[in-house]
């Protein structure tokens, strides 16, 4: 497999998406390090979303890029550090690589078959209800909505091309909320 450069198209039917969208991350910049991947199960995640998901998005509600799209395992230990140890905490194990390696497989941002997204101009809510009700997707996500506010928090949306498990649920700060907009 050649090793696609920021600038080639994610997938050759997707005119939308480039490489360096899936790469991006401010953190990983800050941070001074590289969040690319030349793993063929991550280019392969990546064409997968992009197919699926992230083209008929752009084809029904135009114009946007995703917010948080392949994260390296350095990079998802930094941004799950919080997360991880309630984890361990919740399954009773140590915070130790053997540890670290159990969750960290059970991520899908690592694969390149998940982003965290905002469309400018369409409530999240909106965003939520689309995806739910119109394409196929592992795990759709409403994520910190407030009550009132359909603009706010996120929505994180995976495809894991034939085992796609079809769940959506909104997390909140007080849990998670299953039927969330039914």
């Amino acid at each position: 497999m050649t090793y696609p450069s920021p600038t080639d198209l994610v997938h050759p039917s997707c005119p939308n998406f480039r490489w360096y969208e899936v790469w991006r991350s401010q953190l990983a910049t800050r941070y001074g390090f590289d969040n690319t991947s030349k793993s063929e199960r991550v280019i392969l995640g990546a064409k997968n979303l992009v197919l699926h998901v992230a083209q008929p998005l752009r084809d029904h509600f135009g114009g946007y890029s995703p917010q948080s799209w392949y994260r390296g395992e350095r990079l998802e230990k930094i941004l799950c550090k919080t997360a991880y140890a309630k984890w361990c905490r919740k399954k009773r194990l140590r915070q130790s690589p053997a540890s670290w390696s159990q969750y960290f497989a059970l991520k899908s941002h690592p694969t390149g078959g998940a982003f965290d997204i905002e469309i400018p101009g369409v409530p999240n809510d909106e965003l939520f209800r689309y995806i739910r009700d119109n394409l196929e997707y592992d795990q759709l996500i409403r994520e910190y909505p407030v009550v009132g506010d359909p603009r706010s928090g996120w929505v994180h949306v995976s495809f894991a091309e034939g085992a796609n498990r079809n769940q959506d649920f909104a997390l909140t700060s007080k849990g998670i909320i299953y039927d969330y907009l039914r």
